[in-house]
């Protein structure tokens, strides 16, 4: 299970079918068209960890994240996407 602490307060992050489908509620984007990630940026950014997180959170404490946390948020993200591809296999 892949957990990010967010001001001090833990989440449990999934990449799914869900997840998905909130992103592109949210964005307009289509995360199956593989494009997603070539352009990310800090609304696309922000707007991916807002859905990925499994459980309560406004986008209010995700915009407020601080830029010492960015790397370690980065690098929770694209380990759950990574499980969620290697699952498919």
């Amino acid at each position: 299970m892949n957990t990010i602490e967010i001001n001090g307060k833990e989440y449990t992050l999934d990449y799914n079918i869900g997840s998905m489908k909130k992103f592109q509620k949210r964005t307009g984007l289509n995360p199956f068209d593989g494009t997603v990630f070539d352009k990310i940026d800090p609304i696309i950014f922000s707007e991916l960890l807002f859905s990925m997180v499994q459980g309560k959170i406004d986008m209010k404490e995700i915009d407020s994240i601080s830029g010492k946390d960015m790397s370690k948020l980065q690098d929770a993200l694209e380990k759950v996407m990574q499980e969620s591809e290697s699952e498919k296999k």
